[in-house]
């Protein structure tokens, strides 16, 4: 299935307070004939979700930062970001799980059942604590400090 769907690059980079928007299109795999489709949806924060109550229940409760998609369609799945944390970097994901039933008896073929994880990577960039700060500010002042006088460091 992963030839089918599109999907966000494996991995993203953003820095803090930058809007990430990621989107799986996974319409192409409607065109399967005689099956059903679970989505589920993975992201640091909420673990795994069914869609559905991902976008019914969890967003208008949680959606602190979070933006809401145009629709709710499970197989075009949108996650937004309208301000990235620190905290929101990690994996975000979009699982299906199809069920292939057969055309002439309209029965399960548990044999054809497979699952597929579409990943993408959020990686948040200039996250810096205070300490780290200070150390940065001393090197970059001793790097300075040598190249003004002709030293090395």
């Amino acid at each position: 299935m992963t030839d089918f769907a599109q999907t966000p690059p494996a991995v993203v980079y953003k820095y803090v307070d930058d809007v990430v928007r990621l989107s799986w299109d996974l319409s192409p795999l409607l065109r399967l004939t005689a099956t059903s489709f679970d989505v589920y949806v993975m992201t640091p924060t909420t673990g795994r979700l069914p869609f559905d109550y991902y976008a019914n229940r969890w967003l208008p409760l949680n959606g602190r930062s979070y933006g809401a998609a145009e629709r709710n369609d499970p197989m075009q799945p949108t996650m937004q970001i309208d301000r990235v944390t620190a905290a929101d970097a990690g994996l975000y994901a979009v699982e299906v799980h199809v069920e292939w039933t057969s055309a002439l008896t309209g029965a399960s073929l548990p044999w054809n059942n497979g699952t597929t994880t579409f990943s993408c990577q959020l990686v948040v960039l200039g996250v810096y604590s205070c300490c780290q700060w200070v150390t940065l500010y001393f090197r970059l002042n001793q790097v300075l400090n040598s190249v003004l006088n002709h030293t090395s460091v």
